[in-house]
């Protein structure tokens, strides 16, 4: 849409506003309403989730392999990813309840 389009959309928007009556008769739905309005203008709290359950247990295992030099940090990331390729490749040999715990693992 062009800017004069949109500009006289917003003005109308704005200058002939006519607000909603006021409802008693039905507040748990109007709660609830709101209430995901708000959630939804939240984006539902993706940040913290994402920070809480992302970047949280990165930055731990990052401080836990502080102590390591990098080459050797590197090195122990290649034979654990190398060990769940194997892994993968060769489920049958792998014992079922260190296979159940490769996900958590890797």
């Amino acid at each position: 849409m062009s800017p004069s389009v949109l500009g006289y959309l917003v003005h109308k928007q704005f200058f002939n506003f006519v607000p909603k009556p006021f409802a008693k008769n039905k507040p748990i739905i109007n709660k609830i309403k709101n209430s995901l309005y708000l959630l939804s203008v939240k984006e539902w709290n993706l940040d913290f989730i994402l920070h809480r359950f992302l970047w949280s247990p990165f930055k731990w295992v990052g401080k836990k392999l502080g102590f390591m030099p990098g080459k050797m940090a590197m090195l122990l990331m290649t034979v654990i990813f190398l060990f769940g390729l194997y892994a993968d490749f060769f489920r049958e040999n792998v014992p079922v309840l260190i296979f159940h715990l490769l996900p958590v693992v890797l």
